[in-house]
């Protein structure tokens, strides 16, 4: 069956993929990556699907109304063009095969039974009518069929002390292997894991492995795992799993998926029930196969309008491995505790995460206390070993509230990125990590390369953006036009020699709360960075710049309590602009070399440095200025002079005429 589904997605892949790569560049061009502003309602709020009431209100509070954006428009057309194919076969009542949905019978035999008859008659819809129907092994779903209850009333729900086990081991109350063309739609999946014991184990809700063109529609996962009391399996309630290599403990078999849209469903972790995830996108990262090399894939998957609530300890969504690729999570909303919300690990590539909500988070309980497990909650990370991440895009997000009282990790974060290239930040929301006690914004760790970070509101954290100062091979960082608020820097940059190439810091508008610096950028770690037109405030220097041969143009300071600026390195400032600092413009590190300044200006009182250069058409009358100062002469005529130079410092100090030009 694997073989034949293999060949039959041979002539789908290369044009899916290629669909893929340019949903992607149409996306960033969506978000204004091309220069286009971006962040009115009309595409922060698309109109979201009906779902059941309950989540219906929630995310018409915070989407709103309005057209689809294309993201979401594509994967409709997607789930209506499979639906379509399911909704005009037969129709088979589970009822009428046996099944009492009373809450009590064993009607697994039942449900399978009108499986089967739709599958040999070529497919078809097999109702599930209002009730509780009891299963005790999985549903084994085939191609071209539908199981299809009425929403909140139709529950399939596994029993917890009887079935199951290690007869089951590593399956699902539904599984889907195998499947090409098939649906799951308006139903409650219970797993019953507030009253499960440990010999009645059950892996997953729902497992889909070797299958394409799924539909998971309007569907609640509820109460996952075992008893607190027994144990804390990983689950998670959704397994997406492609394999080259069988791997022990997935399930499933050799084979990829590929196109499988999740809508509107919500993943409910509540009741004295834990796991450690509720999503699981897999491929194959043990053993290190090259990603071109990979024949099964996970990707052309979408995640959309679902809603997530609980504590998911360790992910709540996780893709992972070098062939999970393409997929997309939008329009998402997540409320609970855990150590990272989505999650891009282990080589995953050209993954979107956007338009998403995050809010009432932090770090997961189970982990409250443990110093080696980090909250980050949207993280963008390869691995040391084979898989470095690439070309994925959070974007858009809303991310409010991660607390964690007892918090003592300086890189917890909002956003994270390590072990990653050509990723894009872009347009995100941070309010409130922390309550502002430790961690930040957006963390960037080891190992990334040609990431940018740009149109990013950041607000209300210790730190804005930030590395780790024990990070290496970390080049071409883009920080541009973000608007930051924190407590410490606004941004702060510290690395370990062996990378610092690229980095430019342009248009960003940053505020400090607390007596430090609003830029601050450590001595010996970058090459040539450029800081362009980023204004900043309030801070005991507000811009610290380091790097060899940097230069700065059109940066303007406000209100610094000490410098404006400190240098701290052999670069050029041109044209940028110090207003109302307590101590002076411009100080150095006793042992960095002069800058070069040209054209700045200075208003308070300037530490002698090195010399500032103007134009003008005479010599300055008004200001201060000190000792080799100089005004080049904007009208320079034969009989006239070059320029003047300060010869004595004071306001405005005494200035003489240098450069005769000849008659």
């Amino acid at each position: 069956m694997t073989e034949l589904l293999d060949r039959q997605q041979a002539e789908q892949t290369e044009i899916a993929t290629e669909s893929l790569r340019m949903n992607r560049r149409t996306l960033l061009a969506s978000l204004g990556i091309a220069g286009v502003a971006l962040g009115s309602r009309a595409l922060m709020a698309p109109g979201l699907v009906e779902a059941a009431d309950f989540h219906e209100s929630v995310t018409s509070s915070v989407y709103g109304g309005g057209d689809l954006d294309p993201c979401c428009t594509e994967a409709q057309a997607q789930i209506a063009s499979i639906m379509n194919r399911l909704d005009h076969m037969c129709v088979i009542n589970v009822k009428d095969h046996g099944a009492l949905g009373d809450g009590t019978t064993d009607d697994t035999a039942s449900i399978q039974a009108a499986i089967n008859m739709a599958s040999t008659r070529g497919g078809g819809t097999v109702c599930v009518p209002g009730g509780t129907y009891m299963i005790s092994s999985p549903l084994v779903m085939a191609s071209r069929v539908m199981l299809h209850g009425e929403g909140e009333a139709s529950v399939i729900k596994a029993f917890a002390t009887s079935g199951w086990g290690s007869t089951y081991l590593y399956r699902g109350m539904i599984d889907m292997v195998g499947v090409q063309y098939g649906a799951l739609k308006d139903l409650c999946l219970h797993q019953n894991g507030s009253a499960r014991i440990p010999a009645n184990g059950l892996s997953y809700a729902v497992l889909v492995n070797a299958s394409s063109d799924l539909v998971i529609d309007n569907v609640s996962f509820i109460d996952p795992g075992l008893n607190d009391e027994y144990s804390h399996p990983t689950g998670p309630q959704l397994a997406l799993i492609a394999q080259d290599e069988l791997k022990p403990g997935w399930g499933g078999g050799i084979g990829g998926c590929y196109r499988v849209s999740v809508r509107k469903c919500r993943f409910i972790q509540t009741g004295t029930s834990s796991c450690d995830f509720a999503i699981r996108v897999l491929s194959n990262w043990e053993k290190q196969i090259p990603a071109e090399n990979f024949i099964h894939y996970n990707e052309g998957h979408t995640f959309i309008d679902c809603y997530f609530k609980g504590e998911y300890s360790w992910n709540t969504l996780e893709f992972a491995g070098g062939a999970t690729r393409y997929n997309k999570v939008t329009h998402c909303l997540f409320d609970g505790k855990t150590l990272t919300h989505i999650d891009f690990d282990k080589g995953s590539n050209n993954n979107i995460a956007a338009f998403n909500t995050i809010y009432s988070g932090g770090k997961a309980n189970r982990y409250i206390t443990d110093t080696t497990k980090r909250m980050n909650c949207i993280d963008d990370h390869g691995t040391a070993a084979g898989y470095l991440n690439y070309g994925n895009t959070i974007a858009y997000n809303s991310i409010n509230n991660l607390n964690n009282d007892s918090a003592t990790d300086n890189y917890e974060s909002a956003i994270s990125a390590s072990y990653t290239r050509q990723s894009l930040i872009v347009g995100n929301t941070i309010n409130n990590v922390n309550k502002k006690l430790i961690g930040g914004g957006i963390f960037i760790s080891k190992n990334v390369d040609g990431i940018t970070i740009e149109d990013n509101r950041i607000r209300n954290v210790r730190k804005g953006i930030y590395t780790d100062a024990n990070s290496n091979n970390t080049n071409g960082v883009r920080i541009h036009n973000n608007e930051i608020e924190a407590v410490d820097q606004a941004i702060i940059i510290a690395l370990l020699p062996g990378g610092g190439k690229g980095f430019s810091f342009t248009g960003n508008k940053l505020k400090t709360t607390s007596a430090q610096n609003c830029l601050h950028v450590s001595a010996g770690i970058l090459e040539a960075p450029i800081y362009a037109l980023n204004t900043a405030e309030n801070g005991v220097i507000n811009f610290v710049l380091a790097g060899q041969n940097a230069i700065a143009i059109g940066n303007v300071s406000r209100n610094a309590s000490s410098y404006s600026f400190q240098v701290r390195e052999k670069m050029t400032l041109i044209g940028n602009v110090s207003l109302y600092p307590t101590t002076g413009d411009l100080t150095k590190l006793s042992a960095s070399p002069l800058p070069s300044l040209i054209g700045n200006t200075f208003t308070g009182a300037t530490e002698t440095s090195a010399p500032a250069f103007m134009y003008g058409a005479a010599a300055p009358i008004d200001g201060t200025w000190k000792q080799g100062d100089i005004f080049y002469n904007t009208n320079p005529t034969a009989g006239t002079n070059v320029g003047w130079i300060c010869t004595i410092a004071g306001t405005p100090g005494t200035w003489k005429s240098f450069g005769a030009i000849s008659v």
